[in-house]
Formats: C-alpha cells, structure tokens, sequence
C-alpha cells in the first residue's frame, strides 16, 4: 500500500468568520466577522424639483458611513464622515459606504439626484475647460475646448422650452459616475485621451439606468472605456462612444436586465453606450452637419433583424457623465462571442 502525507492547518476557536474572496487549495485571505447591512436611503435615485434633505442609515451597530459628491470612491481616507442629514439642492451624484472595523464593508451605494431646472442651465462649473489635444487634423497639438453648457438658444427657444423637461423624461436615463480625474486628467484620463485603447485604458464607474418616474431599473458598478473608431478623435467627433464592461473586480460578472426587451438576452458581458454615429449627429465633422440624421444606423440595424438576419439589439436614452447632461445615446449590444452564444 501506498502511505501519503498530508498536511493539515487547526485553528483554535469556534468563532465563524466570512470570507469575501473564494481561495480554492489555497490559503484563506483575511476573514470577516459579519457583514454590514446595506446602507438606506432616505431618497431614491431620479428626478426631482425642489431641495430636500437626505439621511442615510445602517442597521449594523456601530458602523460608520462615508460620502463623496465629486464621483470619487468614498472611504475612511476619502470622504466625508456621515453624521446629520445632507441638504441635496442641485444635480447630485451621491455615493456612500459603510466601514466597520473587522466587518465586511457594504458595495459603494451610488445615487444621481437630477433637477432638470439645473440641466437647462449646466454649464460644466469646475470641470476641466479643455479636453486635452488634437492629435490629427489641421489643428494637431491646439487644445480642444470642452463643452458643458445646454445651449440656451435651444432652452429659450419658443419650440422647445415647454416641452424640454417632459423630453428629459420621455425615455430611460443612464447616469456614470467616475472620479473626474479618470475621465479628464491630461495624463490617464480616457476621455482627454480618447483615441488610446485596450485594458490600461479602462477605469471604474458606477452605472444607473431609471426610468422618467425616477423607477430604479439598475445600478450596477462596471469597467468604462472610450469606444469606435474614427469617432475617437476630436477632430472627427467633439463626443465619444463608451463601451461597459461587467467584470468581478468591479462587481457582477453581467449585467442581468431586460434592457431591450422580450426579443433580447437579459444578460450582457458588455454593452455600448454609442452616438447615433459619426455624420450623424452635430458632433461629427462640420462638413457633414448638413445631413445630420441620427437614424442612420438605428434604420440599418432594425432593417436587418426586420428581414430576418442577426443584429444587435438597441435603445436610446438621456446619458448623464458625474452629473452633466451629456446627451442622446443608445445603449447597443456589442456583436462579440457572447452576443453569438445569446442567439445562435
């Protein structure tokens, strides 16, 4: 017969310990004695029209909240200490946590308060005024300008100014909220450096969807990167495609919502969040602002699935970038290996 050692490990005590992360055949990571509860909010995500106070609130004994408002990941070095209501006066992106020590620490909550009588007249207050610098075209190394601001002859116009509010609200909303310097520092933000690719260029961001109710449809926290081709670089579009990425080291491994539908899978691996397409918007190149049409590639799209053929599924709706109305988009699945398995 064949004698195998074996080698065990015993640890005193009888107290159960929960372990965030799995370690099969190897050693436990840092163990936890509970977990904390998740945190409540006195107000959901969605819109609103006149200032209120928000509180906030654990059933877990002892455990301490921290906040952020400016997109950054709340915690006990960054953060503000939660101790009496908050006054939520303007379009807000929310986000708070729960610490105690030897407890397993809540997700990042992340909540978007919008007042649409503050949409209408963003203009991007703090935010970088440059977006970097051009890269191609005539104007190589000139910086490009950022643009925050709702135009006001839009807002004042008599065709529109009634009825912009009850147009903010006609379809779904997406908020993103990422700290601002991944976004826009000149050296690692994927936004200033729109035209670089690949995982270096992917960033964390916290992702709501709801509805014109302010009726949560999702939250989830995900992967963020700048997305397209030509479409990448300012002197082709002054607005860029994201693409979401699900992945364990932000959170879930899939988004699982019926973002498009009875027709369509319920579960992605990765979405796009993509302009009506380059020559099809305002923000393509000025030589083609003549034919702007924003139904160019919807009409393809649904044209094909109409005559029987695969193609993606899509939406639209009102994208919102750390609390800046960035415009009309379409979330739109990406025709990748995973979209395949969902309907072949």
């Amino acid at each position: 017969f064949l004698i195998i050692p074996e080698l065990y490990g015993i640890i005193n005590g009888t107290e159960g310990q929960f372990f965030d992360i799995p370690t099969p055949g190897r050693q436990n990571s840092a163990g936890f004695l509970e977990m904390i509860e998740d945190i409540q909010f006195s107000a959901e995500r969605g819109f609103f029209d006149a200032p209120f106070d928000l509180t906030l609130n654990t059933n877990t004994v002892g455990a301490s909240i921290y906040y952020t408002t400016d997109g950054t990941m709340p915690s006990e070095t960054n953060g503000t200490p939660y101790t009496e209501p908050i006054p939520i006066t303007t379009t807000t992106t929310f986000r708070a946590v729960a610490i105690k020590e030897s407890y397993l620490s809540t997700d990042v909550d992340t909540h978007t308060y919008v007042f649409l009588d503050h949409v209408l007249t963003q203009t991007g207050a703090g935010f970088p005024t440059t977006w970097g610098n051009y890269v191609t075209g005539a104007m190589v190394g000139q910086s490009v300008p950022a643009d925050y601001e709702m135009d006001q002859e839009v807002v004042t116009d008599p065709r529109y100014e009634g009825r912009l509010k009850d147009d903010l609200l006609a379809i779904p909303t997406i908020s993103l909220v990422a700290d601002s310097r991944d976004l826009f520092d000149l050296v690692d933000g994927i936004y200033v450096n729109s035209w670089m690719t690949g995982r270096a260029w992917e960033r964390p961001v916290s992702v709501e969807m709801f509805d014109g109710n302010g009726q949560t449809m999702f939250q989830v926290n995900a992967g963020l990167r700048i997305h397209g081709g030509a479409s990448r670089y300012p002197s082709w579009s002054a607005k860029h495609n994201f693409r979401l990425l699900f992945k364990r080291e932000y959170g879930p491994t899939k988004l699982k919502y019926p973002l498009f539908g009875e027709d369509a899978t319920d579960e992605f691996d990765t979405l796009i969040l993509r302009l009506p397409g380059v020559g099809d918007t305002w923000s393509g190149p000025i030589w083609g602002s003549n034919w702007v049409s924003y139904l160019n590639d919807q009409w393809v799209i649904d044209t094909q699935r109409d005559l029987g053929s695969l193609a993606s599924h899509t939406s639209w709706a009102h994208l919102y970038v750390n609390g800046l109305y960035w415009g009309l988009y379409r979330p739109i699945e990406r025709p990748n290996a995973a979209f395949a398995a969902s309907y072949l």
